[in-house]
This record gives C-alpha cells, sequence and structure tokens, in this order.
C-alpha cells in the first residue's frame, strides 16, 4: 500500500499551498493517510500485540537519522523496528532470569521517556 501513495506522502511533509501547488488534492490525501496509517497500526497491533512504543520511537528515531531524505526514512524505520523489537526481546530474557519479562514491559520502559521528550518537544 505504502509504495502506492509515496509521491503524495513526499508532497504531504510540505504546506498545503505547496503541496497544491503540485498538483495535490491536499485534504483528500492527507485523509487518505491518516486512515491507511490507522488500518496499518491496527492490524499490526493485531497481528503481534501492545508493543505500542516502539511504533512511536522508530519513525522518529529513524527521521532524526535521515533528515529530510524521505525515501530513506521508510526502509530505515522498518531496520531500526526490527533491531529495537529484537533487542527488547533479549534484555526481557536476560532480565528476567527463571521468568521472561514481556516484551510490552521492556518497550514501554524505554518508550515512556521518549514519549514524555516527544510530549514536551511539541508546540
Amino acid at each position: 500500500i505504502l509504495p502506492l501513495i509515496y509521491r503524495p506522502l513526499v508532497l504531504l511533509q510540505f504546506d498545503s499551498a505547496v503541496a497544491r501547488s503540485f498538483g495535490l488534492s491536499y485534504r483528500k490525501q492527507f485523509s487518505l493517510a491518516l486512515l491507511l496509517s490507522c488500518a496499518l497500526s491496527a492490524s499490526a497491533v493485531g497481528a503481534v500485540g501492545p508493543i505500542v512504543f516502539v511504533g512511536l520511537m522508530v519513525p522518529h528515531l529513524a527521521r532524526s537519522l535521515a533528515g529530510r531524505n524521505f525515501p530513506l526514512v521508510l526502509p530505515l524505520t522498518v531496520v531500526l523496528g526490527a533491531v529495537i523489537v529484537t533487542l527488547a526481546d533479549l534484555i526481557g530474557r536476560l532480565v528476567g532470569h527463571a521468568e521472561e519479562v514481556p516484551i510490552g514491559v521492556v518497550t514501554a520502559i524505554v518508550g515512556v521517556p521518549v514519549l514524555l521528550a516527544l510530549l514536551r518537544k511539541a508546540p
């Protein structure tokens, strides 16, 4: 789905006037991108469980590493997401000696400070 809406996603990064000057129906494409992101997020949570904070941390981390190079952000997000989930699982197995600490707990311990930092940074 995402490769099909690649161009509108790139144009949505700009101001609405700039995006419209490129021929983008801003409100329609924004609504479509929002709907698709909600559907993809819901299906991911339904498939793997509530590892919510990975979805919060990884895109911001990828954006900070890639800058405004949008073609690099999506692949970097995929790789970083896999790495963070794997590391959280490894930490959960190492910390809980006899029993495994759930991966959602490990990602929440790291994700809550990230969430607070993002909320503090928001205007």
